[in-house]
């Protein structure tokens, strides 16, 4: 499978961006090599990279410059091709409901869903975000307000909640 790949620098460290035909696949703070072994191998076993598929990089890239600007809205974002079963691709594809600023715990998340005892599952899901920022699962926090895990690290997820204008965050 053809894909694209490229690192784009950000004040939270450097994001490792991979796409295909259909979308963005992966957006990870994981290096290129540990970034393609977790999302990309157990999709796409024998992957190979060109600059076919870079439309959906750019898209990247400017979106995530306006977000770092505090540009929050009207912000257009890319196709995504995501995997996993159907509860992990509806949970991350809710995330675009919820809007900066904002947070939701993850027994909300899990009630939205239809899914209302699934919070614990919620959290392994969000752990498992292929699509770190742009799927926003930084903005999920725990049900008495705390903040819990995210694959950036905690300090990360602080930052990018302070940057949304989340007060109290610490």
């Amino acid at each position: 499978m053809q894909l694209s790949k490229t690192t784009l620098k950000t004040p939270v460290g450097d994001l490792t961006a991979i796409a295909s035909e259909h979308g963005l696949v992966a957006l990870s703070y994981l290096p290129e090599t540990a970034c393609v072994s977790a999302y990309i191998q157990p999709i796409y076993p024998k992957p190979a990279f060109g600059t076919k598929f870079r439309q959906n990089l750019d898209i990247t890239r400017i979106w995530l410059a306006e977000y770092f600007k505090s540009n929050f809205e009207g912000l257009i974002y890319p196709a995504f091709d995501l995997y996993g079963n159907q509860l992990a691709v509806a949970a991350w594809k809710k995330l675009l409901s919820i809007p900066s600023g904002k947070t939701q715990s993850y027994s909300e998340l899990a009630k939205t869903l239809g899914k209302p005892n699934a919070a614990r599952a919620i959290g392994r899901i969000m752990s498992q975000n292929p699509i770190a920022i742009l799927l926003p699962c930084h903005r999920v926090i725990g049900a008495n307000g705390t903040l819990t895990g995210y694959g950036g690290g905690l300090e990360r997820k602080i930052w990018l909640l302070r940057h949304e204008g989340v007060l109290g965050v610490t």
